[in-house]
């Protein structure tokens, strides 16, 4: 486990999560499926794919403002998250 963890960071970590999680699905679905057809996820694909990931970030969030938010392994899976939909990104 994270012991070191500032008191204020799982938190703020927490509502980043809830923010991207729920922002794309409520308040921009159009521009969040161009980017996924950008990055070259099949129409059929592009509802699902969005629909994934929004319930990973959110399920982070929720991670994150749990007993559960100490563990190294979250904050991985956070950072592998990240550098992953980065790549994504960066490479497409």
């Amino acid at each position: 486990t994270t012991h070191n963890l500032p008191a204020y960071l799982p938190y703020s970590m927490g509502l980043l999560w809830l923010w991207s999680g729920t922002q794309p699905l409520l308040f921009m679905p159009e521009m969040s499926l161009d980017l996924l057809q950008s990055v070259g996820i099949p129409d059929p694909l592009q509802w699902p794919t969005l629909i994934t990931a929004s319930l990973l970030d959110i399920g982070f969030a929720f991670l994150c403002f749990s007993r559960f938010r100490s563990r190294s392994a979250i904050w991985l899976l956070q950072l592998i998250t990240v550098a992953a939909y980065s790549l994504i990104i960066a490479f497409r």
